[in-house]
């Protein structure tokens, strides 16, 4: 059963609608100070940027080699090509965070965390319907899969670089 085109545009005016009114409302509560990195900080987003955006050529050369070589599809539509984007995301976030420039300094890291996990939570709730009813084929439901695995690896990484500056810290 197939959406019309205006099923698609109004998720995808509802998405812009969330990031303006999030954009917003981050400006006022910060007092309209921007998100500032310091030299250090702009050097290692640049390289985590580098590194994730390697990783996605490298995730599409290999996703489309493989389709062409089996002539199998194992997604629908974007399916596969958001999977690299979400390994790209991944693995820029990791980097960025494990040299302490995910979070700029005006930034609360603890927010991100609840926003994080909430996100988490439902896309996680979103993908229950590929465990019980046995999808094989990747369809849509799978995107909201990588989203909760992407964003379960942001989490764990930033709890464990907490970790290890606070017991750094003590010593």
């Amino acid at each position: 059963m197939g959406h019309s085109s205006y099923y698609y545009l109004g998720i995808l005016a509802g998405i812009m609608v969330g990031i303006i009114v999030v954009a917003i409302s981050k400006r006022i509560k910060n007092g309209g100070k921007k998100c500032e990195y310091d030299e250090r900080q702009t050097a290692a987003r640049g390289k985590a940027f580098k590194y994730g955006f390697f990783s996605l050529i490298a995730y599409l050369v290999l996703y489309g080699i493989i389709q062409d070589m089996t002539g199998v599809y194992w997604g629908k539509g974007m399916v596969g090509v958001s999977l690299g984007i979400c390994i790209s995301i991944a693995v820029f976030a990791v980097i960025s965070i494990w040299n302490d420039a995910y979070f700029s300094l005006w930034e609360n890291p603890r927010q991100y965390v609840i926003t994080f996990a909430a996100a988490f939570a439902i896309n996680i709730m979103a993908a229950v319907p590929i465990f019980f009813h046995g999808k094989r084929d990747m369809d849509y439901a799978y995107i909201n899969l990588f989203l909760a695995v992407t964003l379960f690896i942001v989490l764990v990484t930033i709890v464990l670089k907490f970790q290890k500056d606070k017991r750094e810290g003590d010593e």
